[in-house]
């Protein structure tokens, strides 16, 4: 919103007499309007010089960037000659370290073929001793080969017994579970208590038993674990011996070595041929950079051009724009007419209204902390967007589409920025690097533009940045003046009236809205530019960036040709030792035939040199044109020799790093081997205990079998039981019958009684009906005696038939209650044994499961014990190839010392044989010396030596002996001051052959030894000069 025109119309006057006070007012707010739009005009223009600005200052960096390459391309093809003339010098000293090498190489075919002869024998020593450690490795692995099967086929017969101890258990635990029931069931016996008494004490004798059993086998245990350690040991020491003859073994691979060497030698011509196709694929893409950054350049100015067109259009639109809406409102307010006027009174009043109620939002919108200009903005636009709220959705949704843009921009800037720093930490480096080896001055200038270049770029993001901010700021007024406006539904209510007075000037503000929002899609544009100058500079970048990448190829043949001036400075040493060689040979020049024949050897070499100068020089000439191919040679020399050095460095760390890993692993192996011990000797603990739980539960198991046994007694003795119950229901059913009889009977008996009875009525009715029948009286009452002492008798034995029934039948139900019980009982004994029987099963199960988990942990701990010895089989394999790479190296190393070694004994043969000859040409001179000596040391003898002698014969001989000596010492020092140093060392030799037959004292012995001992040590010096 802080980029837009705003154009409010005039606030309300504070006093309402006239209408030209209006009008005055409405003028002045316009005039303050077109100040304001002058200002930001002022702006525009000035962004835009600043714009202008920065293209001038990079086509001034462009352009000097141009002189950059052209000074590098003179100062390339000047160094270009300047190598040409060194390339000469060197091959000149390439020709001779050729021959050099030839002479190495023969000495090299004679070491050869002694040092062929030594592997053979040694060799073959190393054969026998292989095959001895491949005869002892095998008896080892088939003792722990044995000793691997005998530990699975105990396990195999653990896992037997546990099986048929499982099944034994299974059976038992029933037996045990019935016996329990049988036990707690109500038909125990007094016999039955004492006897599972006696089979406790039995139990507790036998627990005994075994605990005592368990301390043994637990010192039995401790035993073997001691066994155990002492086996662990031994198995060190032989892997001990088994490593040391692994490494003879390994010192013998000298076939190995070669191949190596082969292999090696065939990727260094595989990396040469590969460093030529990078360069010349590297040549090519210098090229293409190079026209790709021309034609980005013209891209760049055709943009520029654009840019700058665009600019002064947007210039004119604008101020095309301005003017047109200036004469708008003109016409607008000369267009009010007097009844407009009555209406705008109504109107100001009720601005004066919404001016009260904008104050408070004022004082609202001050609280958060925005500056004076700023509010001033917000309340404009405010009071701008409460008179056109249809407008402000439509603004809103594009602010928001700016922003965005904005923010997508920002976060490209941002990884560009990023890009930015990396690379100019990447150049900080590499100037650091420039900085140590010796950069130029012209780089380091070239440096210093780059950097005020990149100051420059970043003033330009500040800048951007600040253009963000202002976009942000902008983000901000909006959010308050939605949140102003969600407080104010009143103010929007009241602006409803005003609106609708408003429309017409609503319409001229859209018109003008609708020119802001072409100025905001051009400001877009402008945008849009400046982004392309910031790839153009990033594009810049790139193009420094290889500047920066020729200047360090630059500096690499700086680099070059530095090694071929120190490579000069070595021949030109080589040429003044010649020199000096010369002059010692013409200075060394005699009257002997030794000198005369080493002066023509000398004189023929230096021919010989000559000749070779004069080859060399003409092989320079003829290879004057291949200088592009001895730089590109050099180059993949320096750059393999690079290689081979971080190679070397690398592997040097791979190697110490392995080393490391590798001891850790040896101690981790060591730690795990403990640990096996451990778990090994807690599994033979565990066999063991499971031994004695077998032995516990066969004890059981008799246990069970004599309770089976009682059991089965019990069983027979039920059985029995069941026999007589089965007799009785017998019995019970057969009384029951008779019963049955019986009631049948007194049935009858009752029915002939009832007769009786009626019969009896009606002799009583007779009697007392029928008086006449008096005569048969007696008679009757005889008859009625006999029947009733019948009938007394038949109910007598029908009562005591009733009581036997009722007896019969309380004895019956005594009986089956008795059954009942029976059979509740046996019904209660059944449900009791199928309880404990699932009981049982159940503990089986357990036992089972836990059996197998036990077996799955110990075939699991099995595979980790096999798992961590491949492991460390692995490991050891990887030592041993560690152990050879380091012995292929040491090989190596030692290959090198032993050439060095070489060339130092030849030129140390070639040196005594120089000696030799001139102490065969001085052996005359010295002898002819001593004999003149030995003249004068006797006429010279003085009178009083002569009479020592007769009183001290001995000691006047050693004097005598001592002055000769001194002469001798001082004619040697004389040839060596001469510098005829082949006299001197054979008057030395002839000296100290002289002094053995000599008799001299102690102190006389040490005093001419140390004049020996100097005179010797300036011959040797004097003859390694010559």
């Amino acid at each position: 919103m802080g980029d837009r025109i705003l154009i409010e119309p005039p606030p309300p006057p504070p006093a309402l007499d006239t209408d030209n006070k209006s009008l005055r007012e409405l003028k002045k707010e316009l005039l303050l309007k077109e100040k304001a739009l002058e200002k930001k005009e002022k702006l525009l223009e000035s962004q835009l010089q600043k714009v202008s600005e920065k293209d001038a200052e990079l086509a001034r960096e462009k352009a000097y960037a141009e002189d950059l390459r052209k000074r590098i391309d003179h100062e390339s093809r000047e160094r270009a000659s300047q190598t040409s003339e060194r390339e000469r010098e060197l091959r000149i000293k390439e020709q001779e370290l050729r021959a050099k090498e030839s002479l190495l190489a023969a000495r090299e075919s004679s070491l050869g073929k002694e040092h062929s002869k030594a592997t053979k024998s040694l060799v073959a020593e190393k054969s026998t001793a292989v095959t001895k450690l491949q005869k002892a490795i095998e008896e080892q692995e088939r003792s722990y080969r044995m000793r691997l099967e005998e530990l699975q086929k105990n396990i195999l017969q653990i896992k037997d017994k546990q099986t048929i101890l499982l099944s034994q258990i299974r059976e038992k635990d029933i037996i045990i579970n019935e016996l329990q029931k049988s036990l707690s069931g109500k038909g125990k016996l007094p016999g039955d208590a004492a006897v599972l008494e006696q089979q406790k004490a039995r139990v507790d004798a036998k627990e005994q038993e075994l605990t005592s059993k368990e301390s043994l086998l637990a010192q039995r245990e401790k035993e073997l674990a001691g066994e155990q350690l002492l086996l662990d040991q031994a198995k060190r020491s032989h892997g001990q011996e088994l490593d040391s003859k692994r490494l003879e073994l390994v010192n013998l691979s000298d076939q190995k070595l070669k191949a190596v060497l082969d292999a090696k030698n065939k990727e260094i011509a595989d990396l040469k041929v590969d460093l030529l196709k990078k360069k010349a694929a590297l040549d090519l893409t210098e090229k293409e950079t190079i026209e790709n950054a021309k034609a980005r350049a013209r891209e760049f100015d055709l943009l520029r051009k654009q840019y700058r067109e665009k600019e002064l259009r947007v210039e004119h639109d604008a101020r095309n724009k301005i003017d047109t809406l200036i004469k708008q409102k003109d016409m607008a307010i000369l267009s009010l007419t007097k009844d407009q006027r009555s209406k705008e009174k109504d109107l100001l009043t009720r601005a004066n209204r919404l001016e009260e109620e904008l104050i408070s939002a004022k004082k609202k919108v001050a609280k958060t902390d925005v500056s004076e200009k700023e509010k001033d903005v917000l309340i404009g636009d405010l009071r701008k967007q409460l008179r056109q709220a249809n407008v402000s959705a439509g603004e809103r949704a594009a602010l928001q589409e700016k922003t965005k843009q904005l923010r997508d921009q920002q976060v490209a800037l941002e990884q560009k920025d990023r890009h930015i720093t990396q690379r100019e930490k990447e150049i900080q480096e590499a100037l650091k690097t420039l900085e140590k080896k010796g950069a130029t001055s012209e780089l380091a200038r070239v440096l210093a533009r780059e950097q005020k270049v990149r100051e420059r770029e970043t003033w330009l993001e500040i800048k951007q940045q600040e253009i963000e901010k202002n976009i942000q700021l902008l983000d901000q007024k909006t959010r308050q003046f939605e949140k102003v406006r969600g407080s104010k539904g009143q103010l929007e209510k009241t602006l409803e009236n005003v609106q609708r007075f408003n429309q017409q000037l609503n319409e001229k503000l859209k018109a003008a809205q609708a020119d802001i929002a072409e100025r905001d899609a051009e400001i877009k544009e402008l945008r849009q530019s400046l982004i392309a100058t910031k790839e153009s500079k990033a594009k810049q970048e790139q193009l420094s960036q290889k500047i920066k990448l020729a200047e360090e190829k630059e500096f690499q043949l700086k680099q070059i040709r530095a090694e071929i001036e120190v490579k000069a400075k070595e021949l030109d040493k080589e040429k003044t030792e010649l020199v000096r060689m010369r002059k010692a040979l013409e200075s060394t020049q005699r009257s002997t035939p030794f000198f005369d024949k080493e002066k023509r050897r000398f004189e023929k070499e230096l021919d010989k040199l000559t000749a070779e100068r004069i080859k060399s020089q003409n092989e320079l000439n003829r290879l004057i044109g291949k200088r592009k191919e001895v730089e590109l040679e050099i180059e993949e020399k320096d750059f393999h020799l690079r290689t081979l050095r971080k190679q070397v460095d690398s592997t040097k760390k791979v190697i110490d790093a392995r080393e490391e890993e590798f001891c850790r692993r040896e101690d981790l192996i060591v730690r795990k081997e403990e640990g096996l011990n451990i778990k090994e000797a807690s599994l033979l603990q565990r066999g063991k205990d499971v031994d004695f739980k077998e032995q516990g539960i066969e004890a059981k198991g008799l246990d069970l079998e004599k309770r089976e046994s009682s059991f089965a007694e019990r069983e027979e003795e039920t059985a029995k039981a069941a026999k007589r119950v089965s007799v009785l229901e017998q019995q019970l059913k057969n009384n029951l019958a008779t019963i049955e009889e019986v009631a049948r009977e007194f049935s009858a008996l009752i029915k002939d009684k009832e007769f009786k009875i009626k019969a009896k009525g009606t002799k009583t009715a007779l009697e007392k009906d029928i008086t006449e029948l008096t005569a048969k009286k007696e008679h009757l009452q005889d008859e009625l005696k006999t029947l009733m002492g019948e009938q007394y008798d038949e109910e007598d034995s029908v009562v005591d038939l009733a009581n036997k029934f009722i007896d019969l039948q309380g004895i019956i139900r005594q009986k089956t209650a008795e059954i009942q019980k029976l059979e509740e009982s046996f019904a209660e004994f059944k449900r009791q044994l199928e309880a404990d029987h699932n009981d049982a099963l159940v503990r089986i199960s357990k036992k089972e499961k836990d059996l197998d988990s036990l077996i799955t942990q110990k075939q699991a701990e099995i595979g980790t014990q096999q798992k961590m010895l491949a492991q460390k089989e692995k490991e050891l394999s990887s030592r041993e190839k560690l152990l050879k790479q380091k012995y292929l190296e040491k090989e190596k190393q030692l290959v090198g010392k032993a050439k060095s070694e070489s060339i130092r004994h030849i030129r140390k043969e070639r040196a005594l044989i120089k000696k030799e000859r001139a102490l065969n040409a001085t052996k005359k001179a010295v002898q002819k010396t001593v004999a003149q000596v030995k003249r004068s040391v006797r006429i010279q003898q003085p009178l009083k030596a002569v009479v020592d002698e007769k009183k001290e014969p001995e000691k006047s001989s050693a004097r005598i002996i001592k002055i000769n000596f001194k002469d001798l010492l001082h004619q040697c020092k004389s040839f060596i001051a001469s510098q005829r140093y082949g006299d001197a060392s054979s008057l030395l030799a002839q000296i100290k052959k002289e002094i053995k037959n000599a008799k001299l004292t102690a102190a006389e012995q040490r005093a001419i030894d140390l004049e020996l001992m100097d005179i010797d040590t300036e011959i040797k010096l004097a003859s390694l000069t010559s």
